[in-house]
């Protein structure tokens, strides 16, 4: 699972004084969004011990753990939301332990990754060539790390082969991680490639736009050896291979 392998161990010390043991685990790698846990590990110490985890970033600190212990064993958990990253991609935080009682003073710091997860939108059309008059149907779907549909908000626009922006869509919400929609092409559009640009997810799609065209077809045709000379002063007399058909000029 991607949980156990972003997890680290963070701190694990057997103190000389009364023996005290402590582990600490947390994820080193924090997406945002996300729901994470720290989990505190304490054994071997009869005393009194006052213990604080706290998540230090640039925009302030906040504490995960704030616990006082006097059981000889204790394991705990505490479940956190992780906040984006003050830049809007990635952060680097402190995770700081601070263990307090008789005979004990313990502070130790390790560096943690706060990021945005990252996500793939897909862009789909239901054809990769329309004719002008045709309604372009397409979809867009964004995934996140561990292929689950996102219903975030997306906001595109269409441009033409002129790099004309001729519609847009603002703050679309997905239906069950999909977002349908369509466009009418008229009957006279610019020829030529269309890009579907997701702004905020800057990914695009595209597909293309051509005339009417005429339909052709090959035909394998045989002609009467008695007839080789009219074909060659005035065209070739057509005729399928059917031994019940006429030729037909």
């Amino acid at each position: 699972m991607r949980t156990a392998v972003f997890l680290s161990l963070l701190f694990h010390m057997a103190a000389a004084f009364h023996q005290l043991h402590y582990l600490v685990v947390i994820p080193a790698d924090l997406c945002y969004p996300s729901t994470q846990a720290a989990c505190l590990h304490i054994t071997c110490y009869e005393g009194k011990l006052q213990v604080n985890l706290v998540l230090e970033r640039s925009a302030g600190h906040e504490l995960l753990v704030q616990e006082t212990i006097q059981k000889e064993k204790t394991f705990m958990c505490t479940k956190f939301w992780v906040a984006p990253p003050v830049d809007g991609t990635e952060e680097i935080a402190t995770v700081k332990l601070i263990i307090t009682g008789e005979g004990v003073s313990i502070e130790e710091k390790k560096k943690v990754l706060i990021r945005k997860a990252s996500s793939g939108t897909f862009i789909q059309t239901d054809r990769p060539i329309y004719q002008p008059g045709q309604t372009v149907k397409f979809r867009i779907m964004t995934l996140d790390e561990e292929f689950i549909a996102l219903n975030d908000s997306i906001s595109l626009f269409l441009q033409d082969p002129k790099n004309n922006r001729i519609e847009q869509w603002l703050n679309v919400v997905p239906q069950n991680g999909i977002a349908d929609l369509s466009f009418q092409l008229s009957h006279e559009p610019l020829l030529g490639t269309y890009v579907i640009n997701v702004t905020n997810a800057k990914a695009y799609g595209s597909f293309s736009v051509e005339e009417y065209g005429m339909s052709t077809c090959g035909i394998c045709l045989s002609c009467r050896e008695d007839l080789a000379l009219l074909i060659q002063e005035a065209g070739c007399l057509f005729c399928d291979n059917h031994p019940g058909n006429k030729w037909e000029k």
